[in-house]
């Protein structure tokens, strides 16, 4: 579902060409619940000061993708690495316990997809991964590495 024009704004991204593009970046929104597309944008525009949601898309528990951020715009959502990355943000904590296998699923779609559109091969990463010094992050969970990385790879 495409979102991009009926998410709230309070200014706007830089744009970009795809060749910079290193990354798909996989995100956790940190909370229980399955957060709309709409109280994630009000969070990074009313909390974060940002222009609007941080993320390019978002892959719900239930497996719906959504289309939050132009991917020819450099988002917020990895300090000092937007430009070079595409980020998917899996709503829910994801800590403790893995993404829902309708969520999986959806998000290895999602990646394949991508990576057509870029035409060429790009990895996926976890936030922490590729986080500058400073930005240290837990994002997107613990149970990334032991479990959900290996489920969503193309």
């Amino acid at each position: 579902m495409d979102l991009r024009r009926s998410l709230p704004t309070n200014g706007v991204y830089i744009e970009r060409t795809l060749v910079g593009v290193k990354y798909l970046v996989v995100h956790h929104s940190g909370v229980v619940t399955d957060s709309s597309a709409w109280s994630i944008a009000n969070y990074h525009i009313n909390t974060q000061g940002w222009p609007g949601i941080g993320y390019h898309f978002l892959v719900h528990q239930d497996g719906m993708i959504e289309y939050v951020g132009d991917i020819h715009q450099v988002r917020y959502n990895v300090a000092s690495r937007n430009h070079e990355i595409i980020g998917i943000c899996l709503p829910g904590n994801w800590m403790y316990v893995s993404p829902p296998a309708a969520q999986l699923i959806s998000t290895k779609v999602l990646l394949k997809a991508l990576r057509r559109v870029l035409n060429r091969p790009v990895p996926t990463v976890a936030h922490w991964e590729i986080a500058v010094p400073g930005w240290e992050t837990e994002c997107c969970g613990d149970t990334y590495e032991d479990d959900w990385k290996y489920k969503i790879a193309a």
